[in-house]
């Protein structure tokens, strides 16, 4: 790594931690401040709801309170017309009006007499039933009074009446449930009765208990309450909108971090496999620039360049070396190439069995170490692909069998399998194989299997990786088919 590099990358990551725990405390500001105004919300609903609760009530009430007081009308005006208790006799033809004499039955004496002048009425429009209507209003509003003048016995009846007559609590359950429904509330409530107009205060602070309103004689408790035990859900309704987008809102802010995040931690791995891919370039290019200098450094001197067997090994010593830079920088311009969306393949028919021929006397005269080769080459085997990168791809392969071998005489066994629309290649070798956990991950660019002899073998970490891409260009597919202590096996796929 640079000098630096250390300091600049601790400072990197104390700065990605601080951003990670400013974003952090502002999402949960956030998700404090949205629990606040949610909770305010919420007693805001509750209040809205008890209101809204209070004017169903009421109005339910009022209702019920009329439909007792019209048939406690309906009842003494049956009693009116009963002539067991009253004697009514209409005359329409009075040249004062129309009358009506009222007549007490049990005396049949004469108790009074209602008359309509006829300035007040129509000859047209009057009828007993007109009349007996103008009569009977007057006795409603003031009837306890009137009736008893007429007979005691009507003041008893309608004196019963009010006194036994109740609120119909079935037309009230009914009428107030479709009120509640109406406003999507669920008519979960229980009633409770009690003698004055006060506010009853329950043990559960949870409970939601209307105000008391006055229902018309019922018993001794004439006041009646309406409350919710379990009322949250009935509350909550009317938060979903809200609750709703705050939680749409919230996942997009967690989501977003994340990304953030996902998104910083990539690009600081990034950046260290950039130092580290960098650092390796400077070291593999540093040791065979030095090593060819050395090299003519000595070829200048008189004694050597007077001797022909020193003056081949070492030019033989500088274009080795040199061969080695021209790899090195061939395998980062063909990593950086195959990633631009403007490379071009060309395709032509290729015959596999002449390529990997070539690539095996290559590596044969190239190598260091003696190694055993294992091809049976035979008839020609045809494929439409790109000669140049399929080239690249099976050297690379080999060469990282012979590489990251540590065996004394290396082993390479290459067998192609052809198929109807397919072509399969295994190149097999008897090194140490890929560490356990690095099995999917050497396909990564920048990508080391870091051990004992990392450093001594040296390499880029894109040789693989370049393989995967380049091969999904080619319309074909590389997978590790073997890997144990005594080899590894990677089968290269291609349409034939």
């Amino acid at each position: 790594m640079l000098p630096d590099a250390a300091s600049i990358f601790t400072s990197m990551t104390q700065r990605i931690k601080l951003l990670a725990g400013l974003i952090g405390l502002s999402l949960v500001s956030m998700l404090a401040l949205q629990a606040y105004f949610l909770q305010a919300d919420f007693k805001t609903k509750k209040a809205d709801f008890k209101a809204d609760l209070d004017a169903m009530l009421e109005i339910t009430a009022q209702e019920i309170n009329m439909l007792r007081k019209e048939e406690i009308n309906r009842m003494h005006r049956l009693d009116m017309l009963d002539t067991s208790y009253v004697k009514l006799e209409y005359d329409l033809e009075d040249p004062e009006g129309p009358s009506i004499n009222v007549f007490k039955v049990e005396s049949q004496s004469h108790e009074l007499t209602y008359r309509v002048g006829w300035d007040k009425v129509s000859k047209d429009s009057v009828s007993q039933q007109y009349l007996f209507d103008r009569f009977f209003n007057p006795i409603h509003r003031d009837s306890k009074s009137m009736l008893w003048a007429i007979t005691t016995s009507l003041s008893d009846r309608l004196s019963a009446y009010q006194d036994t007559l109740s609120a119909d609590m079935d037309e009230f359950n009914l009428r107030l449930s479709e009120r509640l429904l109406q406003r999507s509330i669920n008519p979960n409530y229980e009633i409770m009765f009690i003698k004055e107009r006060t506010t009853h205060t329950f043990e559960d602070e949870r409970v939601i208990a209307s105000k008391g309103v006055q229902l018309d004689h019922q018993a001794d408790d004439r006041y009646v309450i309406v409350y919710f035990e379990r009322p949250f859900f009935n509350v909550f309704k009317r938060l979903y909108l809200l609750l709703a987008a705050s939680a749409v809102v919230v996942a997009l802010i967690i989501v977003s971090f994340r990304l953030l995040m996902k998104t910083i931690s990539k690009q600081r791995k990034l950046s260290q496999l950039k130092d580290d891919f960098i650092d390796n370039v400077t070291h593999e290019l540093l040791t065979p620039i030095a090593t060819m200098k050395i090299s003519l450094e000595t070829l200048e001197q008189p004694d050597v360049q007077a001797d022909r067997e020193k003056i081949a090994k070492y030019v033989g010593l500088s274009v080795r070396e040199l061969n080695r830079v021209s790899g090195i920088v061939h395998n980062v311009l063909q990593t950086s190439l195959h990633e631009q969306d403007e490379l071009r393949l060309n395709y032509e028919e290729v015959d596999l069995d002449k390529l990997i021929t070539g690539l095996i006397s290559y590596h044969t005269e190239r190598s260091e170490k003696e190694v055993e080769f294992r091809y049976q080459p035979g008839k020609p085997i045809l494929v439409n692909t790109d000669m140049q990168h399929i080239s690249n791809v099976l050297h690379n392969l080999i060469d990282n069998a012979i590489k990251y071998n540590n065996q004394e005489r290396p082993m390479v066994e290459i067998r192609v399998k052809q198929q109807e629309n397919e072509v399969s290649l295994t190149i097999a070798d008897n090194g140490p194989g890929i560490a356990r956990g690095h099995e999917e991950k050497i396909f990564g660019k920048f990508h080391r299997v870091v051990n004992e002899n990392s450093d001594s073998i040296g390499g880029l970490g894109v040789g693989l990786y370049y393989v995967r891409n380049i091969l999904s260009r080619l319309n074909g597919k590389i997978q590790l088919k073997g890997n144990s202590a005594t080899g590894s096996a990677f089968e290269v796929t291609l349409k034939s």
